[in-house]
């Protein structure tokens, strides 16, 4: 339901907004309110972090997804961690909360501390055609591919 009011005001402001000249950022907005109703849902690999201009990719990106259900709930597997929590999205916002984990030790090169600790930072997000980008502040976003196998550079 938050949805579907959230893509009507949406749409209101595009329809407002309109001129002559195409506008790259309402053109962007477009795209994202088209996909948003259930683009995100299902599984998606974390490929890496970018801040600013620097990015790290992640490790083994088949150990570190998130897996979004149609009822608002997530299914979180931080490396050899799984876990679920709950999600709101709403106006171009993706909240996640701290998911309840089982508590394994992954050992000394696992990234699970960090991707745990930046998933609940989600205060934006966009999405394109294969990648969802999850603002995390401080200029950071997470990167998640559908695929296991992309990178940063795809």
């Amino acid at each position: 339901m938050v949805i579907r009011y959230s893509l009507i005001a949406i749409a209101a402001v595009f329809v407002a907004g309109c001129s002559a000249a195409p506008n790259p950022i309402i053109a962007q907005a477009s795209e994202f309110a088209a996909e948003t109703p259930s683009s995100h849902l299902g599984q998606w690999y974390w490929i890496g972090l970018t801040r600013g201009s620097a990015s790290k990719s992640t490790l083994a990106p088949e150990h570190y997804t998130l897996d979004f259900q149609s009822d608002g709930v997530v299914l979180v597997r931080a490396d050899c961690n799984q876990g679920r929590s709950s999600y709101v999205l709403s106006a171009g916002t993706l909240s996640i909360e701290a998911p309840a984990m089982s508590k394994m030790g992954c050992g000394e090169q696992s990234q699970d501390r960090q991707f745990l600790a930046e998933i609940v930072k989600s205060q934006g997000f966009k999405l394109s055609s294969a990648k969802l980008f999850l603002d995390v502040g401080n200029d950071a976003q997470m990167v998640f591919a559908r695929s296991a196998g992309e990178t940063l550079a795809d």
